[in-house]
This record gives structure tokens, sequence and C-alpha cells, in this order.
């Protein structure tokens, strides 16, 4: 066997145990100094490409997740036959977690713009053979075209390479061009695909998430999907907005808020209790929050 697997199995399974991720954190940093890859087959029940030396997939590789908090609301929400657009996909997390609730009658479209993510999210969707999913490489925003990307060429503070960076907002450490990407709205791609029902939408953008639900404001009106949305202070202000701003614009549509906490416990979230940065359950008019 694989020694680096080998080694995993003990973390992922000792990770569960409270208070150990502390300990653990050192075998995940002193992983992440050489690039490699491998394939995990136990990512709920999927198999899943990960990069060892990268931010999202060392989590994934040592701990068994990254978006752990998301996938246990997410696992509370999604059903059989439901449409899923996942906004911001990076190598798949989240798509296959849900393609694998709502098959095999439902839908998960996957927008990712950098072509180096997508290439690894389309593998892991062929991996798994998970026809309901579709990989868009594109931007989303609140209007179609083209823009150009910016990343970072400074490693992420933990010691890896964060893939997950990239943003139309470029500024200070993210100001590295990464080439031009295509753009489109959440509203032409359900008109031009005539999607008949949308009914959960995961946005995590750095920052472009309020011109995305701008550009999904037909969608917010006619389906009334749920929402899980990055919140964040630091890549809004690079944006030009307050991060207040994507509340604010919801509340309009009749939507309600939660904050995502650990384990996926939820709280009532209003525009005066946000922080820095948290992940939000946008709740549909209504709807109740999932127990």
């Amino acid at each position: 066997m694989d020694p680096l697997i080998a080694l995993r199995g003990v973390t992922t399974m000792v990770r569960r145990i409270p208070g150990t991720v502390y300990a653990l954190e050192s075998v995940r940093r002193w992983f992440c100094r050489v690039p490699r890859s491998r394939v995990v087959e136990d990512f709920d029940g999927t198999l899943l490409e990960v990069r060892v030396d990268e931010h999202m997939g060392s989590h994934i590789f040592w701990y068994g997740s990254y978006s752990r908090e998301v996938l246990e609301v997410l696992a509370r929400i999604l059903r059989p036959g439901m449409q899923v657009l996942d906004v911001g996909g990076n190598i798949g997390e989240v798509a296959l977690f849900a393609a694998k609730r709502v098959a095999p009658r439902g839908r998960v479209v996957c927008f990712e713009p950098m072509a180096s993510l997508a290439r690894i999210l389309r593998g892991n969707v062929a991996r798994n053979s998970a026809a309901i999913v579709e990989v868009v490489e594109c931007g989303i925003s609140d209007h179609s075209g083209s823009a150009p990307l910016f990343t970072t060429a400074e490693r992420f503070h933990d010691g890896t390479v964060h893939a997950g960076l990239a943003t139309l907002y470029g500024q200070g450490e993210r100001a590295v061009p990464a080439g031009a990407i295509r753009l489109t709205t959440i509203d032409e791609y359900v008109r031009e695909h005539q999607l008949k029902s949308v009914d959960v939408i995961k946005i995590d953008v750095e920052g472009a998430e309020l011109p995305a639900l701008r550009g999904a404001l037909g969608v917010l009106e006619a389906h009334h999907p749920w929402l899980i949305i990055e919140v964040q202070q630091e890549t809004s202000t690079a944006a030009g907005y307050d991060q207040a701003d994507i509340l604010r614009l919801l509340m309009e549509h009749g939507y309600r808020f939660a904050r995502i906490g650990r384990r996926g416990r939820l709280a009532a979230l209003s525009v005066e209790g946000l922080g820095a940065f948290q992940n939000v359950l946008a709740v549909p008019p209504g709807q109740v929050p999932p127990a």
C-alpha cells in the first residue's frame, strides 16, 4: 500500500476525536511542501483526486473533507430530483456530494473558471461516472462576456498552495494575472439551458458573490432556491461593496439567514451580526431552517 494513503487512514480516523486537529496539523503542513496528487477512495463513497500540497486538497486528504459544515447542512436540504448550481466548484467536493443525494433524476451544474481546477473537476466527475454533473468552465457575475482573473504567487499561511483564491478583483497579494475567463449570469444560463427548476445554489467566488446574485434575480423570484454563500468582508471590500449588501439584497426577496457553524449547526443571523467571515444559509420565503 502507498505509505501516504496508509498514514491518511490513521489521520482521518484520529480526526474524529475532538481536539486532535491541533496535533494533526503538523502532519498536514509537513506534507504540503512537496507537490503530489492522490486519489482518495472514501470521500462520501466516491473517488476524488486531490493535491496533497494544495489547501483544500490537503484538508480532504488528511481529514476527510474540507467543507464539512456546509456538507452537513446540504445533507439536510438535498432530496432526489433536485436541481443544484455549484458556483465556484473547485475540484468537486460539493458537486459530487450533492450529486449522490439528488440522483438519479436530479442535476448538478458546476461552474469553475480556473482551467487547472476545471481539469481535475472533470476528471473527478468522470472517475465517478457522475453523468448528472455538468462542468461549465466559466465564471459567474452580473453580466456576460469576459474578464481577467487574478491569483496569488504566495503560499497560504499554512504553507499550502491555495488554488481557490482566484478572484475577479485583483488586489494586494491576489494581483497576479491568471488569464481571461468567460463570464455568464445564472439567469442567462438557466434561460439558455431551459432549466425547469433551481432548488439549491452554493456560491463561493472570492468577492463575486454579490454580482452573482444580481445576475440571478430572475431565478430567485421564480424558484426561491436555498442558498449557501460564503460572506466575508475582505473579498467584498476588494470587489467594491460591503458584505452586508449580500444580505440586504436577499432580504428584498424574502430571504432569512442562518450562520453555518461547527458540525453544521445553524444560528439565526442578521446584518448586524456579520463577522469578518462566515458561511451563510439563506432560507427561502416560506421555508424553515433544516433541523
